[in-house]
Protein backbone atom coordinates (compact mmCIF):
# COMPACT_ATOMS: atom_id res chain seq x y z
CA UNK A 1 0.00 0.00 0.00
CA UNK A 2 0.99 3.08 -0.90
CA UNK A 3 1.31 5.85 2.26
CA UNK A 4 2.22 9.33 2.02
CA UNK A 5 3.52 9.97 5.18
CA UNK A 6 4.37 8.77 8.05
CA UNK A 7 2.97 9.49 11.91
CA UNK A 8 3.08 7.86 15.16
CA UNK A 9 0.48 5.18 15.51
CA UNK A 10 0.16 5.42 19.37
CA UNK A 11 -0.32 9.60 18.89
CA UNK A 12 -2.76 9.19 16.61
CA UNK A 13 -4.37 6.80 18.78
CA UNK A 14 -4.17 9.14 21.69
CA UNK A 15 -6.21 11.33 19.63
CA UNK A 16 -8.62 9.59 18.33
CA UNK A 17 -9.39 8.30 21.71
CA UNK A 18 -9.72 11.93 22.83
CA UNK A 19 -11.72 12.88 19.93
CA UNK A 20 -14.17 10.18 20.20
CA UNK A 21 -14.71 10.99 24.03
CA UNK A 22 -16.19 14.60 23.39
CA UNK A 23 -18.33 12.65 20.70
CA UNK A 24 -19.88 10.14 23.36
CA UNK A 25 -19.57 12.17 26.45
CA UNK A 26 -19.80 15.93 26.17
CA UNK A 27 -23.69 16.36 25.58
CA UNK A 28 -23.65 16.99 22.11
CA UNK A 29 -25.77 13.96 21.31
CA UNK A 30 -29.17 14.27 23.46
CA UNK A 31 -29.16 10.74 25.63
CA UNK A 32 -30.68 11.90 28.89
CA UNK A 33 -34.23 13.05 29.16
CA UNK A 34 -32.72 15.55 31.72
CA UNK A 35 -31.27 17.39 28.73
CA UNK A 36 -32.84 20.30 27.57
CA UNK A 37 -33.32 18.88 23.78
CA UNK A 38 -34.72 15.69 22.70
CA UNK A 39 -33.43 12.48 22.86
CA UNK A 40 -31.20 10.53 20.54
CA UNK A 41 -31.10 14.08 18.22
CA UNK A 42 -27.35 15.46 17.99
CA UNK A 43 -26.60 19.19 17.97
CA UNK A 44 -24.86 21.49 15.39
CA UNK A 45 -22.40 22.43 17.63
CA UNK A 46 -21.57 23.59 21.28
CA UNK A 47 -20.81 27.71 20.97
CA UNK A 48 -18.08 28.17 23.27
CA UNK A 49 -18.88 32.39 23.67
CA UNK A 50 -22.37 31.45 24.24
CA UNK A 51 -22.02 28.49 26.44
CA UNK A 52 -24.98 26.76 24.03
CA UNK A 53 -26.52 24.40 21.39
CA UNK A 54 -27.97 26.29 19.08
CA UNK A 55 -30.19 23.52 17.94
CA UNK A 56 -30.19 20.13 16.79
CA UNK A 57 -29.66 19.31 12.87
CA UNK A 58 -31.36 16.39 10.93
CA UNK A 59 -28.55 16.06 8.42
CA UNK A 60 -25.40 15.66 11.61
CA UNK A 61 -28.25 13.34 13.58
CA UNK A 62 -28.03 11.35 10.22
CA UNK A 63 -24.10 11.25 10.26
CA UNK A 64 -24.17 11.03 14.30
CA UNK A 65 -26.13 7.18 12.96
CA UNK A 66 -23.12 6.36 10.55
CA UNK A 67 -20.44 7.50 12.66
CA UNK A 68 -21.77 5.58 15.98
CA UNK A 69 -22.20 2.22 13.79
CA UNK A 70 -18.57 2.91 12.22
CA UNK A 71 -16.97 3.25 15.22
CA UNK A 72 -19.37 -0.14 16.69
CA UNK A 73 -17.58 -1.71 13.63
CA UNK A 74 -14.16 -1.03 14.70
CA UNK A 75 -14.79 -2.16 18.17
CA UNK A 76 -17.94 -3.54 19.12
CA UNK A 77 -20.07 -1.49 21.81
CA UNK A 78 -23.78 -2.21 22.62
CA UNK A 79 -24.36 1.28 23.81
CA UNK A 80 -23.05 2.53 20.76
CA UNK A 81 -25.77 0.33 18.83
CA UNK A 82 -28.78 1.69 21.41
CA UNK A 83 -27.12 5.58 20.81
CA UNK A 84 -27.82 4.98 16.63
CA UNK A 85 -31.01 3.54 17.64
CA UNK A 86 -32.38 6.94 19.33
CA UNK A 87 -31.13 9.10 16.93
CA UNK A 88 -32.97 6.73 14.13
CA UNK A 89 -36.10 7.18 16.23
CA UNK A 90 -35.51 10.93 16.81
CA UNK A 91 -35.59 11.58 13.45
CA UNK A 92 -38.96 9.15 12.21
CA UNK A 93 -40.79 10.46 15.42
CA UNK A 94 -39.67 14.21 15.47
CA UNK A 95 -38.14 15.28 12.22
CA UNK A 96 -40.65 13.26 9.57
CA UNK A 97 -43.46 14.95 7.72
CA UNK A 98 -46.30 13.91 5.72
CA UNK A 99 -44.40 14.40 2.47
CA UNK A 100 -42.14 11.13 3.67
CA UNK A 101 -38.84 13.63 4.02
CA UNK A 102 -37.04 15.00 6.89
CA UNK A 103 -37.20 18.91 7.80
CA UNK A 104 -34.14 21.00 8.67
CA UNK A 105 -34.01 21.01 12.39
CA UNK A 106 -33.80 24.87 12.44
CA UNK A 107 -37.02 25.07 11.31
CA UNK A 108 -38.60 22.69 13.75
CA UNK A 109 -36.51 24.63 16.93
CA UNK A 110 -37.06 28.23 15.52
CA UNK A 111 -40.26 28.23 13.45
CA UNK A 112 -40.73 32.11 14.02
CA UNK A 113 -37.41 32.76 11.83
CA UNK A 114 -36.53 29.94 9.59
CA UNK A 115 -38.55 28.35 6.93
CA UNK A 116 -39.67 24.84 6.86
CA UNK A 117 -37.60 23.63 3.71
CA UNK A 118 -36.76 19.98 2.86
CA UNK A 119 -32.90 19.56 1.81
CA UNK A 120 -32.32 16.77 -0.60
CA UNK A 121 -28.34 16.51 1.29
CA UNK A 122 -29.96 16.00 4.70
CA UNK A 123 -32.38 13.69 3.85
CA UNK A 124 -30.00 11.87 1.66
CA UNK A 125 -27.41 11.60 4.94
CA UNK A 126 -30.46 10.62 7.13
CA UNK A 127 -30.93 7.82 4.30
CA UNK A 128 -27.87 6.04 4.27
CA UNK A 129 -28.29 6.06 8.30
CA UNK A 130 -31.36 4.60 8.63
CA UNK A 131 -30.43 1.84 5.86
CA UNK A 132 -27.24 0.97 8.25
CA UNK A 133 -29.16 1.06 11.28
CA UNK A 134 -31.44 -1.50 9.31
CA UNK A 135 -28.69 -3.44 8.50
CA UNK A 136 -27.16 -3.64 12.39
CA UNK A 137 -30.76 -4.34 13.82
CA UNK A 138 -32.81 -5.92 11.43
CA UNK A 139 -35.77 -3.74 12.71
CA UNK A 140 -37.88 -2.76 9.78
CA UNK A 141 -38.99 0.27 10.50
CA UNK A 142 -35.94 1.89 9.71
CA UNK A 143 -36.05 -0.08 6.06
CA UNK A 144 -39.87 1.62 5.93
CA UNK A 145 -38.36 5.04 6.89
CA UNK A 146 -35.36 4.69 4.46
CA UNK A 147 -37.47 3.71 1.84
CA UNK A 148 -39.98 6.38 2.08
CA UNK A 149 -37.07 9.06 2.22
CA UNK A 150 -35.26 7.02 -0.64
CA UNK A 151 -38.56 7.04 -2.91
CA UNK A 152 -39.01 11.29 -2.26
CA UNK A 153 -35.71 11.75 -3.40
CA UNK A 154 -36.16 9.69 -6.48
CA UNK A 155 -39.26 10.82 -7.35
CA UNK A 156 -40.05 14.34 -5.99
CA UNK A 157 -36.37 15.85 -5.94
CA UNK A 158 -34.31 13.89 -8.82
CA UNK A 159 -34.99 15.64 -12.13
CA UNK A 160 -34.78 14.31 -15.69
CA UNK A 161 -30.90 15.05 -16.41
CA UNK A 162 -30.42 13.36 -13.09
CA UNK A 163 -29.37 16.29 -10.46
CA UNK A 164 -31.31 17.01 -7.64
CA UNK A 165 -33.59 20.14 -6.49
CA UNK A 166 -31.53 21.44 -3.55
CA UNK A 167 -34.58 22.48 -1.38
CA UNK A 168 -38.56 22.04 -1.31
CA UNK A 169 -40.42 24.40 0.71
CA UNK A 170 -43.49 22.65 2.60
CA UNK A 171 -45.49 25.97 2.96
CA UNK A 172 -45.32 27.32 -0.43
CA UNK A 173 -44.86 23.65 -2.15
CA UNK A 174 -42.47 24.77 -4.62
CA UNK A 175 -38.91 23.17 -5.25
CA UNK A 176 -35.71 26.10 -4.74
CA UNK A 177 -32.42 25.98 -7.33
CA UNK A 178 -31.74 29.38 -5.53
CA UNK A 179 -28.06 31.26 -6.91
CA UNK A 180 -27.62 32.26 -3.34
CA UNK A 181 -26.00 29.67 -0.82
CA UNK A 182 -23.96 27.07 -2.13
CA UNK A 183 -26.77 24.34 -0.49
CA UNK A 184 -29.70 25.82 -1.85
CA UNK A 185 -28.26 25.30 -5.66
CA UNK A 186 -28.15 21.49 -7.61
CA UNK A 187 -24.36 20.96 -7.32
CA UNK A 188 -22.25 18.26 -7.72
CA UNK A 189 -22.00 17.82 -4.33
CA UNK A 190 -25.53 15.79 -4.46
CA UNK A 191 -23.35 12.93 -6.10
CA UNK A 192 -23.11 11.99 -2.08
CA UNK A 193 -26.77 11.67 -2.18
CA UNK A 194 -25.91 8.22 -4.15
CA UNK A 195 -24.15 6.54 -1.27
CA UNK A 196 -27.28 6.09 0.30
CA UNK A 197 -29.37 5.35 -2.83
CA UNK A 198 -26.92 2.24 -3.29
CA UNK A 199 -27.36 1.32 0.33
CA UNK A 200 -31.13 0.92 -0.45
CA UNK A 201 -30.56 -1.18 -2.95
CA UNK A 202 -28.20 -3.58 -1.71
CA UNK A 203 -31.07 -4.30 0.80
CA UNK A 204 -34.74 -3.73 -1.37
CA UNK A 205 -32.84 -4.85 -5.44
CA UNK A 206 -34.86 -1.60 -6.44
CA UNK A 207 -33.56 -1.13 -9.68
CA UNK A 208 -34.31 2.65 -9.59
CA UNK A 209 -32.53 3.33 -6.64
CA UNK A 210 -29.36 2.44 -8.25
CA UNK A 211 -30.51 4.12 -11.71
CA UNK A 212 -30.87 6.87 -9.73
CA UNK A 213 -27.70 6.97 -8.18
CA UNK A 214 -25.74 6.52 -11.37
CA UNK A 215 -27.60 9.33 -12.44
CA UNK A 216 -26.54 11.92 -10.39
CA UNK A 217 -22.87 10.88 -10.86
CA UNK A 218 -23.24 11.24 -14.14
CA UNK A 219 -24.51 14.73 -14.32
CA UNK A 220 -22.07 15.71 -11.80
CA UNK A 221 -19.00 14.49 -14.31
CA UNK A 222 -20.37 17.48 -16.73
CA UNK A 223 -19.24 19.92 -14.12
CA UNK A 224 -16.01 19.10 -13.58
CA UNK A 225 -12.99 21.45 -15.03
CA UNK A 226 -10.30 20.12 -16.40
CA UNK A 227 -7.88 20.92 -13.58
CA UNK A 228 -10.42 18.50 -11.60
CA UNK A 229 -12.41 21.66 -9.93
CA UNK A 230 -16.10 21.03 -9.19
CA UNK A 231 -18.09 24.15 -9.80
CA UNK A 232 -20.51 24.97 -6.91
CA UNK A 233 -22.18 28.34 -7.56
CA UNK A 234 -23.99 27.78 -10.83
CA UNK A 235 -24.32 31.63 -11.60
CA UNK A 236 -20.58 32.57 -10.89
CA UNK A 237 -18.72 29.60 -11.49
CA UNK A 238 -17.09 29.81 -8.23
CA UNK A 239 -16.35 26.68 -5.67
CA UNK A 240 -16.57 26.21 -2.12
CA UNK A 241 -14.01 23.12 -1.15
CA UNK A 242 -16.25 21.83 1.53
CA UNK A 243 -18.80 20.44 -1.06
CA UNK A 244 -16.06 20.05 -3.69
CA UNK A 245 -15.10 17.13 -1.55
CA UNK A 246 -18.38 15.80 -1.02
CA UNK A 247 -18.76 15.22 -4.37
CA UNK A 248 -15.29 13.78 -4.65
CA UNK A 249 -16.72 11.71 -1.90
CA UNK A 250 -19.72 10.20 -3.94
CA UNK A 251 -17.82 9.61 -7.01
CA UNK A 252 -15.17 7.46 -5.13
CA UNK A 253 -17.60 5.27 -3.32
CA UNK A 254 -20.38 4.61 -6.21
CA UNK A 255 -16.65 4.31 -8.30
CA UNK A 256 -15.75 1.74 -5.80
CA UNK A 257 -19.36 -0.10 -5.15
CA UNK A 258 -20.00 -0.17 -8.87
CA UNK A 259 -16.40 -0.66 -10.35
CA UNK A 260 -16.78 2.63 -12.36
CA UNK A 261 -13.19 3.89 -13.15
CA UNK A 262 -14.57 6.94 -14.91
CA UNK A 263 -15.99 8.09 -11.16
CA UNK A 264 -12.55 7.16 -8.93
CA UNK A 265 -10.58 9.07 -11.90
CA UNK A 266 -12.70 12.04 -11.25
CA UNK A 267 -12.70 11.92 -7.91
CA UNK A 268 -8.63 11.82 -8.38
CA UNK A 269 -8.93 14.74 -9.81
CA UNK A 270 -10.83 16.94 -7.39
CA UNK A 271 -8.72 16.11 -4.62
CA UNK A 272 -5.34 16.59 -6.43
CA UNK A 273 -6.75 20.24 -7.68
CA UNK A 274 -7.04 21.13 -4.41
CA UNK A 275 -3.54 19.33 -2.58
CA UNK A 276 -1.85 21.65 -5.09
CA UNK A 277 -3.11 24.55 -3.52
CA UNK A 278 -2.49 23.29 0.10
CA UNK A 279 -1.73 26.07 2.35
CA UNK A 280 2.08 26.35 3.98
CA UNK A 281 0.76 25.60 7.57
CA UNK A 282 -0.56 22.21 6.11
CA UNK A 283 -4.67 23.89 5.74
CA UNK A 284 -6.44 23.64 2.99
CA UNK A 285 -8.80 26.89 1.19
CA UNK A 286 -12.44 26.80 1.82
CA UNK A 287 -12.98 29.15 -0.88
CA UNK A 288 -12.43 29.60 -4.87
CA UNK A 289 -13.92 32.82 -5.17
CA UNK A 290 -13.38 35.18 -9.09
CA UNK A 291 -10.14 32.92 -9.98
CA UNK A 292 -8.50 33.10 -6.47
CA UNK A 293 -8.29 31.31 -3.60
CA UNK A 294 -9.03 32.72 -0.46
CA UNK A 295 -7.27 32.90 2.99
CA UNK A 296 -10.18 31.05 4.63
CA UNK A 297 -9.95 27.86 6.23
CA UNK A 298 -12.24 24.86 7.94
CA UNK A 299 -11.48 22.31 9.83
CA UNK A 300 -14.25 20.01 7.98
CA UNK A 301 -12.79 20.79 5.06
CA UNK A 302 -9.29 19.78 6.19
CA UNK A 303 -10.50 16.48 7.21
CA UNK A 304 -12.67 16.00 3.50
CA UNK A 305 -9.30 16.54 2.36
CA UNK A 306 -7.20 14.17 4.28
CA UNK A 307 -9.64 11.27 4.03
CA UNK A 308 -9.86 11.45 0.62
CA UNK A 309 -6.54 11.79 0.35
CA UNK A 310 -5.97 8.08 2.45
CA UNK A 311 -8.60 6.61 0.57
CA UNK A 312 -7.43 6.93 -2.87
CA UNK A 313 -3.92 5.98 -1.53
CA UNK A 314 -4.58 2.84 0.20
CA UNK A 315 -7.21 1.88 -2.11
CA UNK A 316 -6.50 2.80 -5.28
CA UNK A 317 -2.80 2.86 -4.82
CA UNK A 318 -2.56 5.86 -5.98
CA UNK A 319 0.62 7.76 -4.82
CA UNK A 320 0.03 11.80 -5.37
CA UNK A 321 2.97 14.42 -5.88
CA UNK A 322 1.83 17.21 -4.36
CA UNK A 323 0.90 17.95 -0.68
CA UNK A 324 1.97 16.90 2.75
CA UNK A 325 -0.26 14.82 4.26
CA UNK A 326 1.51 14.67 8.01
CA UNK A 327 2.03 18.27 7.62
CA UNK A 328 -2.13 18.26 7.09
CA UNK A 329 -2.54 15.59 10.24
CA UNK A 330 -0.97 18.33 12.26
CA UNK A 331 -2.56 20.94 11.21
CA UNK A 332 -6.32 19.65 11.19
CA UNK A 333 -5.18 18.50 14.91
CA UNK A 334 -4.87 21.79 15.75
CA UNK A 335 -8.36 22.43 15.48
CA UNK A 336 -8.89 20.40 18.77
CA UNK A 337 -10.36 22.14 21.37
CA UNK A 338 -8.25 22.33 24.51
CA UNK A 339 -10.66 23.73 27.17
CA UNK A 340 -11.69 23.45 31.27
CA UNK A 341 -15.49 23.24 29.77
CA UNK A 342 -16.36 19.35 29.54
CA UNK A 343 -18.82 20.08 26.63
CA UNK A 344 -16.28 21.51 24.29
CA UNK A 345 -13.15 19.91 25.71
CA UNK A 346 -11.21 17.62 22.90
CA UNK A 347 -14.27 18.39 20.00
CA UNK A 348 -12.87 20.26 16.74
CA UNK A 349 -13.37 23.40 16.05
CA UNK A 350 -14.99 24.28 13.16
CA UNK A 351 -13.19 27.70 11.62
CA UNK A 352 -14.01 30.56 8.83
CA UNK A 353 -17.84 30.79 8.16
CA UNK A 354 -18.94 32.11 4.77
CA UNK A 355 -18.25 35.64 5.71
CA UNK A 356 -14.46 34.69 6.24
CA UNK A 357 -15.45 35.35 10.55
CA UNK A 358 -13.55 33.07 12.57
CA UNK A 359 -16.65 30.71 14.67
CA UNK A 360 -15.22 29.18 17.40
CA UNK A 361 -17.84 26.68 17.84
CA UNK A 362 -16.98 22.84 18.71
CA UNK A 363 -18.39 21.31 15.55
CA UNK A 364 -20.23 17.77 15.33
CA UNK A 365 -19.77 17.01 11.51
CA UNK A 366 -16.20 18.20 11.47
CA UNK A 367 -15.31 15.83 14.47
CA UNK A 368 -17.04 13.19 13.12
CA UNK A 369 -14.88 13.56 9.67
CA UNK A 370 -11.93 13.95 12.06
CA UNK A 371 -12.25 10.47 13.73
CA UNK A 372 -12.87 8.40 10.55
CA UNK A 373 -10.07 10.57 8.91
CA UNK A 374 -7.77 9.54 11.60
CA UNK A 375 -9.00 6.23 11.97
CA UNK A 376 -8.41 5.25 8.74
CA UNK A 377 -4.51 6.57 8.84
CA UNK A 378 -4.18 4.72 12.04
CA UNK A 379 -5.55 1.13 11.28
CA UNK A 380 -3.94 1.48 8.01
CA UNK A 381 -0.67 1.66 10.78
CA UNK A 382 -1.58 -1.13 12.38
CA UNK A 383 -2.40 -3.40 9.07
CA UNK A 384 -6.36 -3.55 10.39
CA UNK A 385 -7.83 -1.17 7.16
CA UNK A 386 -10.84 -1.99 5.42
CA UNK A 387 -13.18 0.11 3.98
CA UNK A 388 -17.13 0.09 3.75
CA UNK A 389 -18.68 3.06 1.21
CA UNK A 390 -21.46 2.77 3.01
CA UNK A 391 -19.93 3.98 6.41
CA UNK A 392 -18.38 6.78 4.96
CA UNK A 393 -19.75 9.47 7.11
Amino acid sequence: MVIPGKLDKDFILNKIQSIKSWLLNSGIQCIEKEQDCILGSFQCWYDLSKKNYPFAYSEITGYGITTLLYLNHITPDPSLIDRAIKAGDYLINFAQISRDGIFNDRYLYHRESFRPWLFSFDNAMCLNGFVNLYKQTKNKKYLDMAKKVGNWLINDMQKEDGSFFAVYDADNKIYIDGYGKWSTQSEPFHTKNAIGLLNLYTVTQMDSFKKSAIEVCDWALTLQKEDGRFINFLKKGDTHTHPHIYAAEGLFCVGLILKNKEYIKSAKRAVEWILRNQFENGGFPAWYVDKKFLPDERSDVVAQVIRMWLLLSYIENIKFEVGNLEKAIHHLLSYQCKDEDPKANYGIIFGCNDNGVKKMHVNSAATMFTIQALYIYYLNSINKFEFNPYLLI
